[in-house]
């Protein structure tokens, strides 16, 4: 019975996109990269780099602080480190969880901001560099290569 009605409903529903109707909306364009300034870009990328390493840190904090407990208690089996042990195994206290994740969102921030600060950085050369051969650049000298004489001394 259930998989009847679970097949009707999927038949239900995909027979209405048949006629459904595509709206087409006058004068709305995408986004263009110059509506933004640069920092904006920047400011993005971090985000993107914060939110993405934050699993990784996650398993990362989670596997040191695994070591760090096995440590604390002599070594004792029960608290061997498990690489696959997630921040809401039964072993880990409430508190410890919290600082387990409030310690992997500290780092993921981390990254982002020194990748943010990395950039910038970058940024401000290529700034530097470019104003300065504009600075160089001048309009009235030509340079004109020297041809190497080819010829033998007579």
């Amino acid at each position: 019975m259930k998989k009847l009605f679970f097949c009707l409903s999927c038949f239900i529903v995909l027979s209405s996109l048949i006629f459904a109707q595509k709206i087409e909306v006058e004068g709305a364009e995408p986004y263009q990269y110059e509506e933004f300034p640069e920092w904006a870009h920047q400011l993005r990328r971090s985000e993107i780099i914060t939110v993405g390493s934050y699993p990784f840190t996650v398993m990362a904090v989670g596997f040191g602080y695994s070591f760090y407990r096995y440590f604390a208690n002599n070594m004792d089996n029960k608290y061997s480190p498990n690489p696959f042990m997630n921040a809401n195994n039964k072993n880990y206290s409430a508190e410890e969880q919290k600082k387990m994740i409030k310690y992997a969102a500290g780092m993921s921030f981390g990254i982002g901001l020194t990748d943010f600060i990395i950039n910038q950085v970058i940024i401000s050369k290529e700034k530097k560099q470019e104003k300065l051969k504009e600075e160089a650049w001048d309009p009235d000298i030509e340079i004109i290569p020297v041809k190497k004489d080819t010829g033998s001394m007579e």
